[in-house]
């Protein structure tokens, strides 16, 4: 298959053609690995939007290689995980992201993550991660409605002050 054509980039192919370009040229890495990262990424968004998860997962994984920080790129990995019932592997990546020392919460991914600690028993950690997001969904009836179960669940003393999201 061709990188270039007239449907547009097949930036999965392109990655792979970067990739062996570095392997030849090593020396060359300081410039362009940060771009092969930033490709991938694009490459796993548009593998995972056509249905090509599992692929969509590898060029994830590179792009978390190069950029381990990059939380956009890891929540999207956790999401395709996730998918696939790789959910141990995905709440590794969820858990990697709340536990980040001043990250935002962000409700989508901290749901997501007290979904499957709450499916694994962990209903104290899923009772903290709800509670950081009730500030930013004051009308989310669905996440209050799981928060009340995981206050029936959870031996939590809700007189005490509310854990941080890296409990």
């Amino acid at each position: 298959a061709e990188v270039y054509s007239p449907a547009g980039i097949a930036c999965d192919r392109l990655v792979d053609e970067l990739r062996l370009y570095l392997q030849a040229h090593p020396e060359q890495s300081g410039f362009y690995r940060p771009i092969l990262g930033a490709l991938a990424v694009v490459a796993g968004v548009d593998l995972g939007q056509a249905g090509e998860t599992n692929r969509a997962v590898s060029y994830f994984e590179l792009a978390l290689e190069i950029r381990p920080q990059d939380h956009y790129m890891r929540a999207n990995l956790a999401v395709i995980l996730n998918l696939l019932g790789r959910e141990d592997e995905a709440l590794a990546h969820y858990d990697a992201i709340v536990n980040t020392p001043g990250v935002a919460v962000n409700p989508l991914i901290w749901v997501q993550a007290a979904r499957l600690h709450a499916e694994r028993g962990h209903t104290e950690r899923a009772h903290a991660l709800l509670r950081a997001c009730v500030p930013l969904l004051p009308d989310a009836g669905d996440i209050h409605r799981f928060l009340s179960e995981m206050e029936k669940l959870a031996i939590v003393d809700l007189a005490e002050p509310e854990p941080g999201p890296s409990n």
